[in-house]
């Protein structure tokens, strides 16, 4: 109910981070994973965006660490310690239809551009090979949808948007290819 009575006020609180962490952390617990998904559904677009959001899906999918802190690991990388990659998948799969859903919002501010885009990309790029099919599947649809919302939203150019998963073309040709259909039919169905 604070949520929705704060709006867009939500995230300037210092509580907010706590409270989203603990939101995407919900996720992964079976029995309440609905609620937490519904909640966090229903603030999507009033209380918060996927750009004030990136601070604390970094810190929820174990990214964002500096490599010492990570053992050697690249910032670019999720941490495989506690809360790293080991229990992401719905994380990953929240992540995927919200950017779907804001792609095809009207008023949604603020919006990503493109360090924004690319900083999400990162996210879906890194779960792209995880042991779970599901978690590909989400990850190679989060992926589509970067590059929907980048031509939607922020007023990218088709090869703009999809620069921002290039390293595809050489690493995941299939995935590539994928995407490039996908994206090229949802655009001529709108």
């Amino acid at each position: 109910k604070i949520g929705f009575a704060l709006r867009h006020e939500l995230v300037s609180h210092a509580s907010w981070r706590t409270i989203m962490c603990g939101m995407l952390s919900l996720l992964k617990n079976k029995q309440i994973k609905s609620v937490a998904k519904e909640t966090l559904n229903k603030l999507h677009g009033t209380s918060y965006t996927l750009l004030n959001s990136l601070p604390v899906l970094s810190q929820s999918l174990g990214f964002g660490k500096s490599s010492h802190a990570m053992g050697g690991k690249t910032a670019n990388s999720p941490s495989t310690q506690a809360g790293g990659t080991t229990n992401c998948v719905e994380v990953i799969e929240w992540l995927s239809d919200v950017i779907e859903e804001e792609s095809s919002m009207e008023d949604v501010c603020p919006i990503l551009d493109k360090a924004g885009l690319t900083t999400m990309s990162s996210y879906f790029l890194a779960f792209l090979n995880h042991r779970d099919p599901k978690c590909r599947k989400y990850s190679q649809k989060g992926l589509t949808y970067a590059v929907i919302y980048g031509i939607k939203k922020s007023g990218m150019g088709q090869e703009e948007a999809l620069s921002i998963c290039s390293e595809l073309k050489s690493t995941h040709s299939k995935v590539w290819s994928s995407i490039l259909r996908v994206t090229r039919k949802i655009l001529e169905a709108q």
